[in-house]
């Protein structure tokens, strides 16, 4: 393992990206945790080396991480506080079947690991990983608040194995979107989530409570 050039957060050896430091999307956790009125039980799916995750058990009560390569659990160890005993981190790749997938791991931001076959010949060497897969739904958690989603371009499949629980518990969604399939799938889902902010390829969709919904309109008629 090495240290971010701030000295604060552990990466993978090899992976030298310039932007990973303590305060890597701050703001943008800033600001969307302003959207989230209960602060329950979040999920940090495609939590690479816990940056999210740290930030999520200082405030929520319970935290599900995701992360299915062993290079970036040794580092999510290191870099998520240890006096937090709420959270819970699953060697699994979240997507829609149970089983087996080849993730492409690229070396010198290994944040840019996906499954899909580009090639970015531009951003270093990239290795094969044989990694598990599972659906979201066959966890059955008994309460989401909110999601955040980074699975470099399979945010769609992802979305497939997780439809029954977005229904069941209409969580906040933050997630990274390169694949535009997964917002039409999520619009399809027709359970009233909206685009409440965005920065980049990053997007909030939350469902309005009906309080929430009638301080808007009461907002319209100021």
């Amino acid at each position: 393992m090495i240290q971010s050039s701030d000295k604060k957060v552990w990466l993978p050896d090899g992976d030298t990206w310039y932007k990973w430091s303590d305060n890597w999307e701050l703001d943008e956790y800033n600001e969307v945790m302003q959207h989230i009125s209960e602060k329950n039980v979040a999920i940090d799916i495609g939590a690479h080396v816990g940056l999210w995750s740290n930030r999520l058990v200082k405030d929520f009560k319970h935290v599900h991480c995701f992360e299915p390569l062993e290079k970036h659990i040794e580092c999510w160890h290191k870099n998520v506080t240890k006096e937090f005993n709420n959270v819970d981190l699953y060697n699994v790749a979240l997507s829609n079947i149970e089983g087996t997938n080849t993730l492409n791991v690229c070396t010198i931001n290994s944040g840019m690991s996906t499954f899909t076959t580009k090639e970015y010949t531009n951003v270093g060497k990239w290795s094969k990983v044989e990694v598990k897969t599972k659906p979201l739904d066959s966890y059955d958690f008994d309460k989401i608040d909110f999601i955040k989603i980074d699975v470099e371009d399979h945010e769609y499949k992802l979305l497939l194995g997780a439809k029954e629980t977005i229904k069941k518990h209409k969580p906040v969604l933050y997630m990274e979107v390169n694949d535009t399939e997964a917002i039409r799938f999520l619009e399809s889902l027709k359970l009233g989530y909206k685009l409440i902010y965005g920065t980049s390829m990053n997007r909030l969709f939350k469902c309005n409570t009906v309080v929430e919904d009638l301080q808007e309109l009461l907002k319209t008629q100021k």
